[in-house]
């Protein structure tokens, strides 16, 4: 047990590294994105991306999914894999020229010329960078995804001070920048990673192609319905509302945003730990999936609630005129952060067993679910009422996985505990949002919910805090 512990806090510490020089980029950038762009531009990115991911599942087929799994076997052979790869980028770039230039003769959005050819490059680019990052996972070069994260950062900051601030291109600028940041670290892995040594103009094996499609595809409609519950509320506010309220609405995400790159990394390295570790006794996992979970609730709900009591000098150091309401948002999805990851961690259970329909299951019910209530919410309640929406959908994900784990695996939740810890920090959230915020009770409702977890908090500062600094002194 204490192995497997070891290897899942290893990685999260180098997950951490790989991840954490963008988020923090971003969550810093802020101030100057909101100083460069209108609501209206900023608004106009986000449904730029937005589209450029809900696109992106069925125009790479997913395949950096299969990457991994097969180029980490050794019954398969990597050149097969990367081949059967590059004919997958082949017939990617020219489904999506057909799709964009349907989208753009339906003219469903009014943009110009130049949204639709970033649009193209960005789905091309984003995939390319998936499948080095997912080739160097599994050929184990740990080193060269950090250093490509760090690389992104730095050249993300770069292009945003010279093109923003320096030449002032604004939207033009900052699209530009976001290529910049996924090209050149593409570039670094296919050299690093060694991936020009496995290219080849052969065909491709058709059985190795037929097994990794299999794998991916199905994928492809988890991947779909998750990005309508999580992006589906921004097509909405844009028509219903416009693109100031959908600016508004995307800046607001930038506060939870700090606890979901932490459970980001988190899953990153649970499910590695899963696939490598957890392949004895089904009880003993059993009891190890229990308590990552049960730890995984303790450090969201005390992160929550700092989070929110934070949520005010957070939003006057990032959000700059007209975007400093976006923090009465923020508050509640924080809520939608916390279920997200905590149904990401849920979902090795199925990892474990094989089983990978659950989570198309719950993604499409809540896919359902989140654009019933959006058409329903949004009208009456604006903003809020996508920010309901969202919550709701994305607890409905954890219900529907947590009900279909059980076919596979008993886990041993403390409910009373966790359901008691979760109405106090919707309690928070509704008092953050009151007149004068009520930092008092605020800081009650903290205290309560610390004492309440604090069996777990004992756990992870003897298991995690002390081993860290342990290495750090060694």
């Amino acid at each position: 047990m204490k192995e497997k512990y070891k290897y899942l806090l290893n990685n999260v510490f180098l997950f951490t590294i790989a991840n954490f020089g963008t988020k923090i980029l971003s969550f810093l950038f802020v101030g100057v994105y909101t100083a460069a762009l209108t609501t209206s531009e900023y608004g106009i990115v986000a449904l730029i991306t937005t589209t450029a991911s809900f696109i992106s599942p069925f125009i790479s087929l997913n395949i950096y999914s299969a990457i991994q799994r097969f180029a980490a076997d050794d019954n398969y052979d990597r050149k097969k894999v990367v081949t059967v790869s590059m004919y997958c980028g082949l017939f990617s770039t020219a489904a999506l020229l057909v799709v964009v230039g349907i989208i753009a003769s339906l003219h469903i959005f009014n943009w110009s010329r130049y949204y639709y050819i970033f649009l193209i490059i960005d789905v091309l680019a984003s995939n390319l960078f998936e499948c080095c990052l997912a080739f160097c996972r599994a050929i184990d070069k740990v080193k060269a995804v950090v250093a490509a994260s760090l690389i992104s950062t730095i050249v993300t900051i770069s292009s945003n001070i010279l093109f923003l601030i320096v030449f002032k291109w604004g939207i033009k600028g900052y699209l530009i920048s976001i290529l910049n940041g996924i090209l050149i670290p593409s570039i670094f892995l296919f050299f690093a990673g060694g991936i020009y040594k496995y290219i080849s103009v052969a065909l491709p094996d058709r059985e190795v192609a037929t097994r990794m499609l299999r794998f991916s595809i199905p994928l492809i409609f988890n991947g779909l319905a998750w990005l309508i519950v999580s992006g589906a509320d921004r097509f909405f506010i844009a028509r219903m509302i416009g693109d100031d309220a959908n600016g508004v609405y995307t800046v607001s995400a930038k506060i939870p945003d700090i606890l979901q790159t932490l459970l980001n990394v988190f899953n990153q390295a649970w499910g590695l730990t899963i696939l490598r570790e957890i392949n004895g006794d089904k009880q003993e996992s059993a009891k190890f999936f229990s308590k990552i979970y049960m730890l995984l609730n303790a450090v969201v709900l005390i992160g929550a609630t700092f989070v929110v009591i934070m949520v005010i000098p957070f939003a006057t150091f990032l959000f700059k005129g007209e975007f400093f309401v976006a923090w009465r948002y923020s508050g509640l999805l924080l809520v939608a952060t916390a279920m997200n990851g905590i149904s990401s961690t849920l979902g090795g259970v199925f990892d474990y067993a094989g089983d990978t329909k659950p989570y198309a299951y719950s993604t499409v019910v809540a896919a359902i679910c989140n654009m019933a209530l959006n058409a329903l919410l949004i009208p009456s309640f604006g903003i809020m009422g996508a920010v309901i929406a969202t919550d709701i959908s994305f607890f409905t994900i954890w219900a529907v996985r947590y009900f279909l784990s059980r076919k596979h695996m008993k886990l041993q939740i403390d409910h009373v505990r966790l359901l008691f810890c979760y109405g106090l920090l919707l309690a928070q959230i509704v008092l953050s949002l009151l007149g004068d915020h009520h930092y008092i009770l605020q800081a009650v409702i903290i205290v309560t919910i610390t004492f309440t977890l604090r069996e777990y908090i004992v756990s992870i500062w003897q298991n995690i805090v002390v081993k860290l600094l342990h290495r750090n002194k060694v």
